[in-house]
């Protein structure tokens, strides 16, 4: 769904102006994407922590990343639109769209692993045929 981001961002700003109905239909098209590539984010957040840190760990990345990317988008857009480069913004988002492509393709398969056997940064990964706990690296 990230490449519907990327379709989608420059035509949705190139529909948008100051007519009511454009905001309606942007907004539309923009929460569709949205809503279907945020309905898997929750599991796969979850699978990438384990059991005894997933709260935690799910709460402040999800906390971190809205907090740089989506506190800061809406005065980086007015800025930018005040400015008459608005297009710079969709080029952005863009652009985090790609480094999140590239990202989502070094995330670690979990399948087939116990939920409550995934290792905590810095411990060496557990096969699932192996009957002991992680062990921390340099032990």
């Amino acid at each position: 769904m990230l490449i519907a981001v990327i379709v989608v961002v420059f035509p949705i700003n190139w529909v948008l102006t100051s007519a009511p109905w454009t905001l309606f239909v942007s907004q539309g098209i923009a929460l569709l994407v949205w809503g279907i590539q945020s309905s898997i984010h929750s599991t796969v957040m979850s699978e990438q922590s384990p059991t005894e840190a997933r709260a935690t760990s799910v709460g402040i990345w999800t906390s971190v990343g809205a907090a740089l990317s989506g506190g800061t988008a809406p005065y980086l857009y007015a800025w930018l639109n005040s400015m008459d480069v608005g297009w710079i913004f969709s080029a952005y988002i863009v652009v985090l769209a790609l480094v999140t492509l590239v990202a989502v393709r070094f995330i670690p398969e979990t399948a087939g692993l116990e939920m409550d056997r995934i290792p905590l940064p810095g411990e060496e990964k557990v096969s699932s045929e192996d009957e002991s706990t992680a062990v921390p690296v340099g032990r």
